[in-house]
């Protein structure tokens, strides 16, 4: 956990020398924002996927049934 942080640290100190015309807070506010963003977009498409799930399912359970039908019908036909 500490190497990490210290890799966070180090990485924020390259960032404000290429920009050294931000304060080193404004590059951990941009840095904690852009990330907060990116976790924002990655949850909302987790969430539709969920939304998702049942209907693929129900167009799953469909389909398989949809022959058995066919077949039970044809039984039925062939029986009387």
């Amino acid at each position: 956990m500490i190497g990490s942080v210290k890799g966070i640290r180090y990485l924020l100190l390259q960032f404000h020398q290429s920009f050294p015309i931000m304060a080193l807070e404004t590059v951990a506010q941009v840095t904690l924002l852009t990330i907060a963003i990116i976790i924002l977009i990655l949850l909302l498409i987790i969430y539709k996927m969920l939304i998702m799930i049942p209907i693929i399912l129900y167009l799953l359970q469909v389909s398989f049934q949809y022959p058995i039908i066919i077949q039970c019908t044809n039984q039925k036909i062939n029986s009387n």
